[in-house]
């Protein structure tokens, strides 16, 4: 029986969280007093956090980015994302989520100024016995680094299956 190569489908969403706080890419944090935007580097992709909000709307629908909220508790940045799809890649990597998962992210900015350290905590029932959590570090560009666009290209992207 001759060889039929598999079919791959190209990745052109986001694989949203934890994975999309884990790659290190290039960051744009844009702060307002009512939302924190975050554009990603990685898969073109926007988070909008609503700062004014200390809670989720009741039914909301999962989706890939979820519904975040945020708010500081001191110099310490928290941000809580639920409502996310079961994807996966959820839990990291290729591990399997449930739309039940809930992300929190904790962010303190270094002393220096160039260095937000913190950890991402991840709770799903269905998929976690306990909370995953997750270290997380950023360092700040060098000024003048530009946020690069990476568009997929669905044709490019299969040639290797001709």
């Amino acid at each position: 029986m001759p060889w039929t190569p598999p079919i791959i489908l190209p990745i052109s969403v986001s694989p949203g969280l934890p994975s999309i706080v884990m790659v290190p890419n290039l960051q744009v944090w844009e702060l307002s007093e009512d939302r924190l935007t975050i554009r990603h580097e990685y898969f073109d992709t926007t988070r909008k956090i609503d700062l004014l909000s200390r809670a989720h709307p009741a039914g909301g629908e999962p989706t890939a980015g979820g519904h975040a909220i945020g708010w500081f508790e001191g110099s310490t940045l928290v941000i809580e994302t639920a409502d996310l799809a079961a994807t996966i890649g959820g839990l990291s990597r290729n591990a399997p989520s449930s739309d039940q998962r809930v992300v929190v992210e904790r962010y303190t900015l270094g002393a220096e100024g160039r260095t937000l350290t913190g950890q991402m905590t991840i709770n799903d029932s269905k998929y976690l016995t306990r909370p995953l959590t997750l270290a997380v570090t950023m360092e700040r560009a060098e000024e003048g680094t530009e946020l690069v666009s990476f568009p997929c290209d669905v044709e490019s992207s299969r040639r290797h299956l001709d």
